[in-house]
């Protein structure tokens, strides 16, 4: 029952005229990437649990082209029911995977470096990796987190700000991050509770793909706050 009333047919439409991208799949989500010319696709495949909803249910990261053509398998995700127990752990699977706002098609994802449990004493405890287009390559590590990686805000070729924290201690964590040198410097720790203490997220401009990314001023050396 699920599968039959879960299965949809992406379709690209055009001036109302509509043709089918690939077959008919369960799909969990699609993005395209900044200049339109991939797409990654998670669809979800058998067997389906009883135990944990959609989203959890195996799953594969692909990225294709515009009419469906499978171009890579990124990855073949389990079910999530094997997903340790505790704020901070996580399956030890890539997770997390997103476009870089910057670039026109590169991939961006992330992979836990203590098998997915937060105690286990390691020096960092996630690794980042991008793929770029034509994606015939193997990926490439940008860079490495002591805590639980969240996730990017991208701006350029020399600034994207990196987040991480826990739970568990309710912290936050963002660094500065030049994505051409790999150099990484933190700019603020905070616990989530000191509302008082949040310096707000970063102003943001659309840059040539349309994509919003972080918005600097004095020739690149500043960027602008917003904490309303």
């Amino acid at each position: 029952m699920f599968e039959f009333f879960a299965t949809s047919q992406l379709v690209k439409n055009t001036a109302g005229v509509e043709t089918a991208i690939g077959k008919p799949a369960i799909y969990g989500s699609t993005s395209l990437s900044p200049d339109k010319n991939y797409m990654m696709i998670e669809t979800i495949r058998k067997p389906f649990s009883y135990l944990v909803t959609a989203n959890g249910f195996p799953s594969t990261i692909t990225i294709t082209d515009l009419t469906g053509k499978t171009i890579k398998i990124i990855a073949e995700l389990p079910s999530s029911e094997g997903t340790p127990s505790g704020y901070d752990n996580t399956q030890n699977v890539p997770r997390g995977f997103d476009w870089r706002d910057d670039e026109p098609a590169t991939l961006v994802w992330s992979k836990p470096l203590d098998s997915g449990l937060i105690k286990k004493d390691v020096p960092f405890h996630d690794a980042v990796y991008a793929l770029s287009a034509p994606f015939t390559s193997t990926e490439k590590e940008l860079f490495k987190t002591q805590t639980r990686y969240r996730g990017v805000q991208w701006g350029d070729a020399n600034l994207a700000l990196i987040m991480e924290g826990l739970r568990s201690k309710q912290t936050n964590k963002v660094s500065r991050y030049n994505p051409t040198t790999g150099e990484v410097e933190e700019l603020y720790s905070r616990n989530q509770t000191d509302a008082y203490g949040n310096p707000g997220s970063p102003v943001t401009t659309k840059n040539k793909y349309g994509q919003q990314v972080i918005k600097t001023v004095d020739n690149g050396t500043k960027l602008l706050m917003n904490n309303t």
